[in-house]
C-alpha cells in the first residue's frame, strides 16, 4: 500500500507521509497503526490517502507552466478530432485508471472538467474505504472529516480554476 511500508530489520511499520518539503516518517508495531496514522496525516492536509496531490508541469513539449486544473485531471485539444479532451486518471488496486472525455462544445467543457475530477475523487474515496475495511475497528470519525476536507480542497481547486481573473488597477489613476 503506497505510503506504508513495513521494514524487516527493525520489525515495524512506517508510515511515509509529505507535508510541503517534509518528510514525515512516524514507525508503529503494526500495519493498523500505521493506517490509521497516514488518514490522520491526509485528513490534516485535506488530500485523499493513495493518490496523487502534487501539480507537475505541462505535459507540453517546452512548456513547464502548471496547469490550473485539479490534480489528476488533464485536458488538451485534439487537431484531428476537433474536440478538447478532457482525461480523468487514478490508481486503485488495479493500477491505473483513465476516463476520457470528448468535448466538441465549449459551453460544456467547464462541466465536463468538473465532472472528470469528481469522478477521480470517487474512484480514489472507494479505494480508501476498501483499504480501511481491511483495518478494523474503522474509524468512521476520522474517514467523515478526511472526506469533508479533501471535498472542500477539491471544491475549491475547481473554483479557482474557473474564475475569470481581472487585471488589478490602479484607483489613483
Amino acid at each position: 500500500m503506497k505510503g506504508i511500508n513495513y521494514e524487516e530489520k527493525r520489525d515495524r511499520w512506517r508510515c511515509f507521509h509529505r507535508r510541503g518539503n517534509k518528510a514525515l516518517q512516524p514507525r508503529f508495531a503494526t500495519e493498523r497503526e500505521a493506517f490509521w496514522k497516514k488518514i490522520e496525516f491526509c485528513m490534516e492536509d485535506h488530500i485523499l490517502p493513495f493518490a496523487k496531490n502534487k501539480k507537475e508541469g505541462a505535459k507540453l513539449k517546452g512548456s513547464r507552466a502548471l496547469s490550473n486544473l485539479p490534480v489528476g485531471v488533464r485536458a488538451y485539444f485534439s487537431e484531428g478530432k476537433q474536440a478538447h479532451i478532457v482525461i480523468s486518471s487514478w490508481t486503485d488496486e488495479n493500477g491505473a485508471g483513465e476516463k476520457y472525455y470528448h468535448v466538441t462544445d465549449m459551453a460544456k467543457y467547464e462541466e465536463t472538467i468538473r465532472k472528470a475530477a469528481w469522478l477521480r475523487f470517487e474512484k480514489n474515496w472507494e479505494y480508501t474505504l476498501r483499504a480501511a475495511e481491511k483495518f478494523p475497528p474503522v474509524n468512521k470519525t476520522l474517514l467523515k472529516k478526511l472526506r469533508v476536507n479533501a471535498e472542500r480542497k477539491l471544491a475549491r481547486e475547481l473554483s479557482d480554476a474557473f474564475i475569470i481573473k481581472t487585471p488589478a488597477y490602479n484607483q489613483n489613476d
